[in-house]
């Protein structure tokens, strides 16, 4: 299936609320992620990075942080200049993530052995939930896919638009019956360069592999049910994206 179909089917969607109430819909809120970019050093392996990531979770329960970390590896991402992994951090407010950043900076003394990676370059977003449809816990694959795409505003849209947009996705996903995935905006905050020229960047992800696949199923159900708004129209007005690079997340650390 041709991959702009695939973002097609899980961007268009029906406008109408259809009866459900704003209490089942995401309240859209705001946190911060942290993203570094790494290699291994020599001698050193991807179970090492799990393990040095939980001995920090360790140390920043002691401390109070509120901080979650995971491990994203390479799975159809193209030419990952290097990068063997992705370490990505989450708080859930600027207050926590200054918190630990203080902790870290002031009481942390590093891993108990070498480091397990090099880590050059680092990203900091503003990580609003567009959308989100999550599925009990017990039925989530331990690794799972996320999917970045950079994007940009088409001439005349906005944040609010794009809000919106993602708002009628969610809702129509109820009368659908579509869950266990999630969309997320990331919109760039510090460590960024002239290289990064996308106004965000948007992130997909599915709770398991059977998620993802179930869209693809019902691809042609999905086009009969979109066919019947103008949505799609509001969606090629919004946003446009390209460079979809596919990596599998697995949470290694929490105190969220």
């Amino acid at each position: 299936m041709n991959k702009g179909k695939i973002f097609l089917a899980i961007g268009i969607l029906s406008y109408c609320l259809n009866g459900y109430s704003a209490s089942q819909l995401s309240t859209q809120d705001e946190s911060y992620n942290e993203y570094f970019f790494c290699h291994l050093n020599d001698g050193k392996n991807l179970d090492d990075v799990r393990n040095q990531a939980k001995e920090y979770g360790a140390f920043a329960k002691s401390a109070g942080s509120k901080y979650s970390q995971a491990m994203l590896i390479p799975m159809h991402a193209g030419d990952t200049e290097g990068t063997d992994y992705i370490l990505s951090g989450r708080w859930p407010n600027a207050t926590e993530m200054n918190r630990e950043w203080k902790s870290f900076s002031n009481e942390y003394n590093g891993p108990s052995v070498g480091a397990a990676g090099t880590c050059p370059r680092s990203y900091l977003f503003r990580d609003t939930k567009l959308a989100h449809r999550p599925m009990p816990q017990d039925q989530r694959d331990m690794k799972m896919p996320f999917e970045y795409l950079s994007c940009n505003y088409v001439e005349g849209a906005d944040r609010d638009d794009l809000l919106e947009l993602y708002r009628a996705i969610e809702t129509a996903s109820f009368e659908f019956g579509l869950d266990g995935w999630g969309i997320h905006l990331l919109e760039p905050d510090t460590g960024f360069d002239e290289e990064y020229t996308a106004d965000f960047t948007l992130l997909r992800h599915w709770y398991s592999f059977d998620k993802r696949a179930e869209i693809m199923e019902k691809w042609p159900a999905w086009l009969g049910f979109l066919s019947k708004s103008g949505l799609p129209k509001k969606f090629a007005a919004t946003l446009s994206c390209k460079n979809s690079k596919t990596w599998l997340n697995e949470l290694v650390t929490t105190t969220l």
